[in-house]
């Protein structure tokens, strides 16, 4: 666990953040949190009236309060322990400030506040698919291999593709890292010319799905694949 503290007339307020589970499809991760007061040197200091009080803000967000009763002669006291979600941002990536103030309440010692910020690992949030992702000879009825940049191991993906603006052809779900097709030769009778298409992400929870349009052109009698 991250450490962070702070202190008053030589009592110390601690708070302990790591990162625990995180939660792909909802986007978000558990935070651990623990907080603690020790003190340097060797007298006893305490407040056993349960009239401290303790707060700790995650992201904005109020995630414990109470009145707690402790002592301490040098050695930590766990005042709370818990664990809060956290959203990601839409990219996946999160950083959010926390602020921890504690009032011991006896005479002694004075308020204080630990304030920082944390940075949590980013969750995945894109599968992609690259330029040369798609192998083959670039001829209707002949087998082409998509290849998937997966984001993430718990990633499945939906693959549809259509040629032509024909209707979207679904290759099924639960692909992994790649899927083969075969584009039918009648694919070359939806429309007289050729469109432009492109790649389009879709994201669901889980699921990804995934639509190429692919664009095929008559070469020597031959309907053929052009990259883009």
């Amino acid at each position: 666990m991250a450490k962070f503290s702070n202190s008053n007339n030589s009592l110390y307020l601690n708070v302990y953040i790591d990162q625990g589970s995180q939660d792909i499809s909802a986007n978000s991760s558990t935070v651990n949190w623990r907080l603690t007061v020790s003190r340097t040197g060797g007298y006893y200091t305490f407040n056993k009236q349960g009239d401290s009080s303790l707060s700790l803000n995650l992201d904005g967000r109020n995630v414990h309060s109470s009145s707690p009763s402790w002592e301490t002669s040098g050695e930590e006291y766990t005042l709370a322990r818990g664990s809060s979600s956290i959203s990601h941002n839409s990219d996946g990536s999160k950083s959010f400030p926390f602020s921890c103030t504690f009032n011991p309440n006896n005479g002694i010692h004075g308020t204080i506040t630990v304030s920082s910020t944390f940075t949590l690992s980013p969750i995945a949030r894109s599968s992609w698919v690259n330029d040369n992702a798609l192998s083959g000879d670039r001829r209707l009825g002949s087998l082409h291999t998509l290849t998937i940049d997966r984001k993430s191991s718990s990633f499945t993906h939906q693959v549809w593709y259509r040629v032509f603006g024909s209707d979207w052809i679904d290759l099924g779900k639960n692909h992994t890292t790649s899927v083969s097709l075969y584009p039918a030769l009648t694919l070359h009778d939806t429309t007289p010319k050729p469109v432009q298409g492109q790649w389009i992400f879709v994201y669901g929870p889980i699921m990804e799905i995934l639509k190429l349009e692919m664009i095929f052109t008559r070469m020597d009698g031959i309907w053929q694949y052009l990259t883009a």
